[in-house]
This record gives structure tokens, sequence and C-alpha cells, in this order.
């Protein structure tokens, strides 16, 4: 689920980006020049607000144009900065509880594209007693489940209890889930 909220906001940010520049670069010239003309053809008889009735700007334009920057900036933010959660179980009680939101810094152990998830940046890596979120890979679904955890044991260590346990090779982290 999170990787198609990410996919809908670049999608998002695409189009109404595309839109802005459109706006910006080619059908604003177009209408200044309309206006340049009727104002050329009338003269100085005519007012400033009866020359933007000429070649006014579509609303699907304004309004699409007008959102490209809230839309960036919310996209930017979610995908690098922080990204919000739900506590899923109780595993990490008393501390956090079933249903708490929690924000996760993205950038701590690098930087990832928001839709494929490739690393692009190399910023650190796990430690131990550090909580981590990270997507459940035993998952048979195509529900992505995301998984709240302390980082027990770095490098390989094996942690065995009566619990579930979970060896993540690819995070190079050991961490007991409940």
């Amino acid at each position: 689920m999170a990787n198609v909220f990410s996919l809908i906001l670049v999608l998002a940010t695409l189009v109404t980006g595309i839109v802005w520049a459109l706006d910006k670069f080619v059908w604003a010239p177009k209408r200044q020049l309309k206006i340049d003309a009727a104002a050329a053809n009338a003269g100085d008889e005519i007012d400033a607000e009866v020359l933007n009735s000429v070649a006014p700007q579509p609303v699907w334009v304004e309004q699409t144009a007008s959102l490209f920057p809230v839309i960036a900036l919310i996209m930017v933010f979610r995908s690098f900065i922080y990204e919000p959660f739900q506590i899923p179980s109780g595993s990490m009680m008393p501390t956090l509880l079933v249903g708490d939101f929690i924000l996760v810094e993205k950038f701590s152990y690098g930087l990832r594209d928001p839709v494929f998830r490739h690393k692009l940046v190399e910023n650190g890596e796990p430690e131990r007693g550090d909580v981590v979120v990270f997507k459940y890979p035993l998952n048979q679904t195509s529900i992505t489940l995301n998984v709240l955890s302390v980082c027990l044991v770095i490098l390989f260590a094996t942690v065995r209890t009566n619990k579930f346990v979970l060896l993540l090779k690819v995070h190079r982290i050991a961490c007991l889930c409940h």
C-alpha cells in the first residue's frame, strides 16, 4: 500500500509539474501576445481587467498549476525526509502503543527513490538499540506489511527465542518481532 501511495504521489507531481511548465513557458506567453494585440488595437481606452478577459487562464490550468508546489513539497518531505507510520502491534509496549503514530527519519540509513526503493545515497547502518521500520520480507500477499522493531544484533548474529525470529540478510541486521 505504501508503494502505491508513493507511485500516486510521484505521478501527481509529474502531471501537475507538466501542466505548470506548459502554462509558464507555452500558454502564458501566447495569452500575453493576444492581450498585447488587443491592447494595440484598442489603444489606451481599455483597462487591464478587460484585457485579461481577452485571453483568460483556464480554471483547470490555474488550479492544477497551483497544486504543483504543494504536491512536490509533500512528495519530497514524505519520500526523503520523514514518513508517518502507525504502530501495528504491541511489541514495543509500554513505550509505543498499538495505534500510535510515529515519524520515521528516511535519511538515517540512506536515501531511496520513492517508487522502486533503490538506494541513492548511502548514509549509515543500523546500530544496536535503534528502532527500525522495514518491509516484512516473508509476506506472501500483495499487501506490503511494515514492521516496527528494535535492532538487537548486527552482522548476521543469530537470536533464538520462543517468539518469532527474523534475520534480515539484506539489511545486515537481526530484529526480534513479537
